[in-house]
């Protein structure tokens, strides 16, 4: 074994620094498992191999998705209790004990950019959906969710962090709106969603693992209306990410928001499932790191909404909108099931 590591010491290298370099030889190396070890193992390098979507369990069972949503539930019920605005946007000055009311009002006026997303596709793509209900999942302290009030959507807050929700009450009261909300204490409390024209859902998914994203992304689906919408962002790749229930159990809880990925493909066949049509998917800044984050808006056909196809999308729109300033290392969002 001595011998092989200092003969393969000059490829781990370029390994290290070149991890997408060596998908090919760990395909190869998996007819030598003797190998394969010797470079994963006693070095310590993992490269990224060419399929992302064999290294992240999607499904479960669901006792093992109850099971996998209550961590995720203990971390932001948490979060939410000692830095509920930090946790939606997690920079500094956001902490609890920097707010003040300049800052407060700056923090709720970043949740334009996500809220004006909403309506410039609406209009880039012609869509009109069949009422004014929306479910914002993950809306967190309401960021996002007052601004899609002040457009005329009628919203139910979903969110997993009860001291997330008593925020966005709070605030959206004072600000005189009417604002309802649902506390997602676990799996069943997905059976109170109502039907709704739109589903809205940014910097949410991502805090959960794989299997409860796709679980949640299929159960918001479900609830759309004929003709109605769904705009939401979710991570599809990171290098070396890598996902698999029984290890992730197998783990001491974390305390601190964790981010996830949910594969491309994952997302698709989601969305097909769901008897969704794909209408456009661009790749957003809102993690930031080395995640790839998707935005994804799709939409519910009925026989109407296949007789005025859409109008073409403008390539200026991509270029438009950008991830909330400041721009940290993620956006949090407290339903984690949710949160924005």
């Amino acid at each position: 074994m001595q011998a092989l590591s200092t003969a393969v010491a000059p490829l781990v290298e370029y390994l290290r620094q070149h991890p997408r370099a060596g998908a090919d030889l760990v395909e190869q190396c998996r007819a030598l498992p003797a190998i394969e070890r010797a470079l994963l193992d006693a070095f310590g390098v993992r490269v990224t191999a060419p399929d992302f979507t064999r290294q992240v369990q999607t499904r479960t069972s669901p006792a093992l998705l109850e099971r996998l949503l209550r961590r995720i539930l203990d971390q932001w019920e948490q979060l939410g209790q000692r830095e509920p605005h930090w946790s939606v946007l997690t920079h500094a000055e956001y902490y609890q004990e920097r707010l003040d009311s300049a800052t407060l009002a700056n923090f709720y006026n970043t949740g334009r950019i996500e809220a004006g997303r909403l309506a410039l596709l609406r209009d880039c793509f012609n869509l009109t959906p069949p009422g004014s209900d929306l479910i914002d999942f993950g809306c967190g302290v309401g960021r996002i969710a007052t601004h899609l009030l002040e457009q005329g959507y009628r919203v139910l807050g979903v969110d997993i962090s009860a001291g997330n929700l008593s925020a966005a009450r709070q605030h959206l009261q004072a600000a005189g709106h009417s604002f309802t909300t649902l506390h997602l204490r676990d799996m069943a409390a997905l059976d109170a969603l109502p039907r709704a024209s739109v589903v809205f859902s940014y910097g949410t998914l991502q805090h959960n693992p794989p299997p409860v994203q796709r679980y949640l992304l299929a159960r918001l689906l479900r609830q759309l209306r004929p003709g109605g919408i769904a705009l939401f962002q979710l991570p599809t790749y990171q290098p070396g990410y890598r996902f698999e229930v029984a290890s992730y159990l197998a783990d001491p809880p974390r305390t601190l928001m964790e981010m996830h990925c949910l594969p491309m493909s994952a997302v698709l066949a989601t969305l097909r499932g769901a008897g969704m049509a794909l209408l456009d998917v661009q790749q957003d800044d809102w993690t930031g790191g080395d995640f790839q984050s998707h935005s994804f808006l799709a939409v519910k056909p009925d026989e109407a909404a296949a007789s005025d196809p859409p109008r073409p999308f403008s390539q200026s729109f991509s270029q438009s909108f950008s991830r909330p300033s400041p721009n940290p290392s993620h956006s949090g969002s407290s339903a984690s099931a949710p949160s924005a």
